[in-house]
């Protein structure tokens, strides 16, 4: 039995522009499919250089329909009865009502699906579409793709020794009251297609990779999958405080795991395009796609202030022991280079949000000012070796010396003198003897 042309099907014997009012009314109303090479009557008849056809539906929809409707359209061919077809699928759009840009923000532009034809809808009708796209919410959207599996997130589940039961999916928001897989389900299942890409830079600049990696599958493996490849590559760098050795991790622990799961729980999932972490010797970059909520700001956040664009994925996440509570991910970044002389950096564009953390054992061997990322100028290094020449200045008239020697005799806080110290160790000027209050250094 042929299909026929109904609310969610419209035939199109070949791709003209006339066919983009379909494709804003199945936009702006329940979704549906546009096939192109079909005949009215559900007779194949086909397209020749299908390629050609799907490259200029794509050009024609990105200049002729506004707001961009790309995210929400797959244009994919069909071989079937020795011929090909173009399937044009329309999801429901969140940033309804779209048009036409050539008739404008009016009706004669806003179309709507009605039975088997696309109609301009009317000036109520544009504002009840308003009023409906400010309710929508992506996680709750019935999935395109209903043939999901989930062995990776019940294997997550059953770890914890949490129940995977089809209630439970109901609970979380993976189905629907009506059984429905949603988009959430989409995301978490073992069939999500959006990756996550890591490069590795050989300095700190972006002129040579050294490692390339993708993360893929269920956003629950990627996020995993991350969290155990970053605790590999935190590297620790052993000190020495007062002869005792002490080892520090490259990045503190709290803030690559706050910025990891930041980054995935409130990226756009209507966006296919995939997070970016860059990696460079001196820092690691967290660019997530979709960028800040509705009107919330840097400062906002700041202050715990946040809106989740995924609530029922971060529940998720929260279930798996994964996040704590939501909207203390940037105080908690902050709060982990509270000591530490560097910064974390927050960025904010149009659809991207970015995250900076400063590699510290970087900074510290380097000596390097972490709030500019620069070395030192050859002042700075001069101005570096008149300290220690003062310092051993100190031993013309003594045996020994002790740490608050240095700060009186240069003026300088504790934390610089014991940096002071610990490079002419290094370099081979002195020695340290004793421990705690009894710590010396000595001539070597």
């Amino acid at each position: 039995m042929k299909e026929i042309e109904n609310e969610c099907i419209e035939f199109k014997r070949q791709y003209t522009k006339e066919t983009n009012k379909d494709i804003v009314a199945f936009a702006n109303s329940s979704g549906g499919i546009v096939r192109i090479g079909v005949d009215d009557d559900g007779s194949i008849i086909g397209v020749q250089h299908p390629d050609d056809v799907m490259t200029q539906i794509s050009g024609s929809l990105k200049d002729s329909i506004s707001p961009d409707i790309i995210p929400f359209v797959d244009i994919v061919p069909q071989f079937i009865e020795g011929k090909f077809i173009i399937n044009v699928t329309v999801q429901k759009g969140t940033k309804a009502p779209y048009y036409l840009r050539e008739k404008g923000y009016k009706p004669s532009g806003v179309y709507v699906r009605k039975g088997s034809s696309s109609q301009p809808t009317t000036d109520d009708g544009i504002r009840r579409l308003i009023k409906e796209s400010e309710k929508f919410v992506f996680e709750d959207e019935i999935s395109l793709n209903q043939d999901l599996t989930f062995e990776f997130l019940k294997k997550s589940f059953t770890e914890q020794n949490l129940p995977f039961t089809r209630s439970q999916m109901l609970t979380l928001g993976i189905i629907n009251s009506n059984g429905e897989f949603t988009n959430l389900a989409y995301i978490v299942s073992d069939q999500f297609q959006t990756s996550t890409k890591v490069a590795t830079f050989e300095g700190i600049e972006k002129h040579k990779f050294f490692d390339k990696r993708e993360f893929t599958g269920s956003v629950v493996k990627q996020a995993l999958d991350l969290e155990n490849y970053f605790n590999a590559i935190n590297n620790n760098a052993a000190d020495f405080e007062n002869m005792t050795r002490v080892e520090s991790r490259s990045y503190p622990t709290d803030a690559l795991r706050e910025t990891l799961y930041n980054c995935i729980i409130h990226r756009d999932y209507q966006v296919q395009d995939s997070n970016i972490i860059n990696i460079y010797k001196d820092r690691i970059e967290f660019i997530s796609v979709g960028g800040l909520v509705g009107e919330v700001n840097l400062e906002t956040i700041k202050q715990n202030i946040s809106i989740l664009r995924n609530k029922k994925l971060a529940e998720i996440f929260r279930r798996l022991g994964k996040v704590e509570a939501f909207g203390y991910g940037i105080p908690t970044i902050e709060s982990s280079y509270k000591n530490t002389s560097a910064k974390p950096l927050f960025d904010a564009a149009p659809g991207v949000f970015k995250v900076t953390l400063k590699n510290l054992n970087y900074l510290k061997d380097r000596n390097i000012n972490a709030d500019s990322g620069n070395r030192p100028s050859v002042n700075e290094a001069q101005s570096v070796m008149d300290d220690m020449q003062k310092v051993l200045g100190l031993f013309s008239d003594r045996n020994y010396i002790i740490r608050s020697d240095v700060e009186k005799a240069l003026n300088i806080s504790k934390d610089k003198s014991m940096r002071l110290l610990k490079k002419m160790i290094a370099i081979g000027f002195i020695e340290v003897t004793g421990k705690g209050q009894k710590t010396e250094y000595i001539l070597k």
